[in-house]
């Protein structure tokens, strides 16, 4: 679903799609903290990771174009080929802005322990809020490109930050600042859109604030990994078998190539958005996510079969 739905009238399913939506935005941050956690001391980069973080893109681009080539297009030589071509460049092309910033991202890793290495701490600091400053005004402004390496810098320079001071323990107020921080994110959401009904303009702040990672929701993500990192790996084998359909859906929500600008996996496919006003919604959703990761399950176990 796109963040204008956020604009609709506020209703318990609005409510409810605020909560996943923003939920999903804090997993993503946690997903790269978590990466800058175990990177902050790394001086060298494996090339083997960028090739199937590429192999992984293109096969899950290759199964939407598939889905879309069955379900709304005509099964032709020219449009399979189509589908093939599309997939092979997917990596590369400006759509899929999170691979491409990712990639960037870990290839620098190297430079930026380089730059971090030796700083006073005074200068850590004042470098975590330039980087705060930057990144807020690339998401509100809606700068992706330049606003994609703002975000990663700063989550890794915040991580490596709270590392180098603040190692070990706190476990129970990363709990309180985790809650606190998502509480926050949903009311400021719910009221902006609560008085967005009596003045436009204000709704409308909804996607230019919380669409991306404010510091708000980067803080919220950084104490979600700090709650759990310590914790014993008991459900190790279920994380490590959910996790990468995690990645899948990412690629299939975002994919533009066959969905033109709606959403193929919540608009186009789903058709979530025409649900909104359905009594039905909050099962409708759940039941399509459960759906959408069995299949991204299938597509994650093929490419590790093939790897």
């Amino acid at each position: 679903m796109s963040w204008e739905f956020y604009l609709e009238p506020f209703t318990l399913n609005i409510a409810f799609a605020m909560l996943l939506g923003n939920w999903g935005q804090v997993a993503v941050a946690a997903y790269i903290v978590m990466s800058s956690y175990y990177f902050c001391d790394t001086t060298k980069v494996k090339l083997s990771k960028v090739i199937i973080l590429v192999f992984e893109t293109q096969m899950m681009c290759f199964t939407a174009g598939i889905i879309y080539t069955v379900g709304f297009a005509e099964v032709t030589i020219k449009t399979l080929v189509r589908v093939i071509l599309t997939a092979m460049v997917s990596p590369f092309s400006g759509h899929y802005w999170f691979i491409q910033g990712y990639i960037i991202f870990y290839l620098s890793i190297p430079l930026l322990n380089i730059a971090l290495r030796d700083i006073k701490r005074m200068n850590h600091q004042r470098l975590m809020i330039v980087f705060g400053i930057l990144l807020f005004i690339c998401d509100f402004f809606q700068i992706r490109a330049f606003g994609t390496l703002v975000d990663f810098a700063f989550i890794f320079s915040m991580t490596c930050y709270i590392k180098r001071y603040y190692g070990a323990g706190n476990r129970r107020k990363s709990v309180i600042l985790t809650v606190g921080c998502f509480l926050s994110i949903l009311a400021a959401c719910i009221i902006l859109n609560i008085f967005g009904k009596y003045q436009p303009d204000i709704a409308f702040m909804i996607p230019r604030i919380f669409v991306h990672w404010n510091p708000l929701i980067v803080c919220c993500a950084i104490s979600l990994f700090w709650s759990v990192k310590d914790r014993k790996r008991s459900g190790s084998k279920i994380i490590y078998t959910i996790a990468p359909t995690a990645f899948g859906i990412y690629l299939l929500h975002e994919n533009i190539y066959f969905g033109g600008r709606d959403s193929l996996l919540w608009i186009k496919i789903l058709h979530l958005d025409d649900a909104v006003t359905n009594p039905y919604f909050v099962f409708q959703l759940l039941v399509s996510g459960l759906i959408v990761f069995l299949i991204c399950m299938v597509v994650a176990f093929a490419v590790r079969v093939i790897i």
